[in-house]
């Protein structure tokens, strides 16, 4: 019985490590791209094609929101890779928790922008967040010390200041049925779901971030923030 929970335990434990492990794929150039090929793997960074003549641009980083897998940014006739490509921007698109706290988050993001710098050997890189992303980014940028590979952030429609839906879902009723749907619960039981509360927002993680020594608004550009 002792060695069956020794090895329980050492599986729970591969199980958790390996959650934290980055992976990578390269895809090809968007006009042979199908948005099928893209792979939606936690953890995972997809890598675009490297345009010509773009040794001397900075790495363009896509990091996406709540509910989002990064699948998002190349479907719907979304052409963020298409665009990038054509104007000669590397291109690497992160595929993080949907749900985790920005805490988590964070972490995983940064180890991505390390990953990304090696892979293109470079320390120039525009960060391009999509709502909670720009929590995570944030996060990864205050905490753990990526500030001089990041030269600025775009973030579009990240709710600084909180989100009125998440305090409408962190409601126990709502929060108990949506928690039990079997597709989309595990999002509904993420940290990251409810970190997103109006209150919480202002009055612990604003203060913290806005108040901490790393605090570098001026790379920040947002679009459609609050």
């Amino acid at each position: 019985m002792k060695i069956f929970y020794t090895l329980l335990f050492a599986l729970f434990l591969s199980l958790q490590l390996s959650a934290q492990t980055i992976t990578s794929t390269v895809i090809k150039k968007p006009s042979l791209l199908h948005c099928n090929e893209v792979p939606a793997i936690l953890n995972n960074i997809v890598f675009g094609a490297v345009p010509p003549n773009s040794a001397d641009k900075p790495v363009v980083v896509y990091i996406h929101g709540w509910f989002d897998n990064g699948f998002a940014w190349f479907m719907a006739k979304n052409k963020w890779y298409e665009n990038s490509y054509n104007a000669g921007y590397r291109t690497a698109f992160f595929f993080q928790s949907v749900s985790g706290a920005f805490e988590d988050n964070g972490k995983v993001v940064a180890q991505m922008i390390r990953e990304t710098c090696r892979h293109y050997n470079t320390d120039k890189v525009i960060a391009v967040c999509h709502s909670k992303g720009g929590y995570d980014i944030e996060y990864a940028l205050y905490n753990e010390n990526v500030w001089d590979s990041v030269q600025g952030v775009v973030t579009l429609s990240t709710p600084y200041w909180g989100a009125p839906m998440s305090d409408m879902i962190a409601v126990p009723f709502f929060r108990t049925i949506l928690e039990a749907i079997l597709i989309v619960g595990p999002i509904f039981q993420g940290k990251g779901s409810y970190q997103m509360q109006t209150a919480y927002m202002a009055g612990v993680v604003r203060p913290m971030m806005d108040n901490h020594p790393n605090n570098r608004p001026e790379k920040f550009h947002c679009f459609g923030a609050w």
